[in-house]
């Protein structure tokens, strides 16, 4: 065996579960690419991307961006026969204008262009992140990085909908990635970088539950949000934004339920046989405001290590908490596994690293997708006697499992994270002398 060989032998043996990881990754790509070639799978139909087409063509010919109205279909400004129908516009009036460009190009074409762009942003900001956390790059990672983002499951999910789940995921990278860089407003940029996901989907907002560890990046992610909604109403006026309240208060089926049998590769219900809504309801809160209390009080003693773990149990917050959960929502977790990986392998002396852990969770999440399809779909209709397994799907649904794996060693951490003399990492008054 040459020296070329033998060394990356060396690199298999040393990171075993990484490296199992990394080739499920690859084998998805190949999975997906065998599957369009047979047939089994048809390509990309952009679902999504076509709401955001049509609402920027509906913006451009002067027609409103919440209503789908007869006479709007019948001036063609939002039919296209060969995509289903009701895809709605569901964000801000303001986001329009990043797709009014695409509306140059035919619908197909843009949304491959979208999602070209989608990954190139993507992968920028997971390579950010890792030199952020001084992790060693050269050429070959650069691809196995992006063999890693192009192959995860979730990921799958939203190049085939040209969806925007990719962009906020990068975005949530960047933030966490500026936080310890030498730039003088880096605080309030990460700020900044936390609030776009929320800009696009309210229900992100808890990622920004570490903006109460800091002044700066609360300031930042205030001001901008004020300058992003001060620009809006001056180019929309008022009235859209109470079309866009109304269009996100009715909903498209916050909180509902198709029967597990019914799932395909996008359904992800981390609470389906908790009930009533309520209960489920109360559940999440009583997450968020975990989460919100742990920034809030952990101890701010220039830790890098904290920070970017306080920022990671945010994120791994937003796929159990938000009211329409599914596969896409699992792309937050992208800087989560990064930052949970990279401490997880240098954790020192404070406690014993586990970073199988992390990889479990990833490969869990990873395969989410295609297991549901497979445990709903596919195998029922090839083998009936595996119909009676879709009453389990909820309990035995990947993701559920490697959500709480991570959201449960995160937590861990940071409790484990102490000041350096008795271990323990709340602090009473830390809040209060952050904002002092």
């Amino acid at each position: 065996m040459d020296s070329f060989s033998t060394q990356w032998v060396s690199k298999i043996r040393s990171y075993p579960f990484l490296s199992v990881a990394i080739l499920l990754c690859i084998l998805y790509i190949l999975l997906n690419v065998v599957l369009h070639v047979a047939g089994v799978f048809s390509g990309p139909r952009f679902h999504d991307f076509s709401a955001y087409y049509d609402a920027a063509r509906r913006f451009l010919h002067g027609y409103p961006l919440y209503d789908h109205l007869p006479q709007y279909e019948r001036g063609q400004i939002t039919s296209h026969p060969e995509y289903p129908e009701g895809m709605r516009w569901l964000y801000p009036p303001i986001i329009v204008l990043l797709f009014v460009p695409f509306t140059s190009l035919p619908l197909f074409v843009a949304g491959v262009l979208w999602d070209i762009l989608s990954l190139l942003t993507i992968f920028v900001g997971v390579v950010s992140l890792l030199r952020a956390l001084d992790v060693e790059l050269g050429i070959v990672h650069y691809f196995l990085v992006g063999a890693m983002i192009l192959g995860f499951g979730p990921t799958i999910t939203w190049l085939k909908l040209g969806q925007v789940s990719g962009l906020l995921a990068a975005s949530l990278c960047f933030a966490a990635a500026i936080l310890n860089s030498k730039w003088k407003y880096n605080r309030k940029i990460s700020g900044c970088l936390t609030t776009i996901p929320a800009l696009f989907k309210p229900y992100w907002a808890p990622a920004g539950a570490h903006l109460l560890r800091d002044r700066e990046r609360l300031y930042g992610a205030t001001l901008f949000g004020l300058f992003i909604a001060g620009v809006s109403l001056a180019v929309f006026g008022i009235t859209p934004h109470f079309d866009y309240v109304a269009t996100i208060a009715g909903g498209k089926g916050w909180g509902a339920a198709s029967a597990p049998s019914m799932w395909t590769a996008t359904h992800f219900r981390p609470f389906y046989y908790i009930q009533p809504l309520v209960v489920k309801n109360a559940l999440r809160i009583s997450l968020i405001l975990l989460v919100i209390w742990h920034s809030i009080n952990t101890l701010d003693d220039g830790n890098m290590r904290v920070e970017w773990l306080s920022m990671a149990l945010g994120f791994t917050l937003i796929p159990m908490v938000t009211p329409s959960v599914n596969t896409l929502q699992l792309n937050a977790l992208v800087p989560a596994f990064i930052i949970a990986y990279v401490t997880e392998s240098r954790a020192g002396e404070t406690y014993v690293g586990r970073p199988s852990l992390v990889v479990l969770s990833f490969v869990l999440v990873h395969a989410h997708p295609y297991t549901v399809e497979f445990l709903a779909k596919f195998g029922p209709s090839h083998f009936p006697s595996m119909r009676s397994i879709s009453t389990f799907i909820p309990i035995i649904q990947p993701a559920l499992w490697g959500v709480l794996i991570l959201f449960s060693l995160i937590l861990i951490r940071l409790h484990q994270l102490g000041d350096g003399t008795d271990g323990n990492l709340l602090k009473g008054n830390s809040f209060r002398n952050r904002f002092q």
